[in-house]
């Protein structure tokens, strides 16, 4: 499973690949491996919300993302970043 999000800060000291391009917004994307279980709730397109990570009582990893009216938990084997990348937003 992929989960994608940007983050709401892009860095005070980005790559200058980043500022040369004119990106403005950093997306990072966690492959999630070994689904064992997956509860999500009023998701939409544009959620604000906080993640978390951890330990899971299974072994895994446990990631929690949660905001109004929006919440996704996830108990995975292992969580790896796939990748960081940066855009511009206008």
């Amino acid at each position: 499973m992929m989960v994608r999000f940007d983050l709401n800060e892009f860095p005070v000291k980005p790559p200058k690949k980043w500022v040369d391009s004119g990106s403005n917004r950093v997306q990072i994307r966690l492959l999630c491996v070994g689904v064992w279980g997956v509860e999500m709730h009023g998701w939409a397109a544009n959620n604000i919300v906080d993640i978390e990570m951890e330990s899971s009582a299974s072994g895994g990893v446990c990631l929690v993302a949660r905001g109004e009216g929006v919440f996704l938990r996830g108990d995975f084997e292992h969580i790896a970043v796939e990748g960081v990348s940066a855009y511009c937003n206008e």
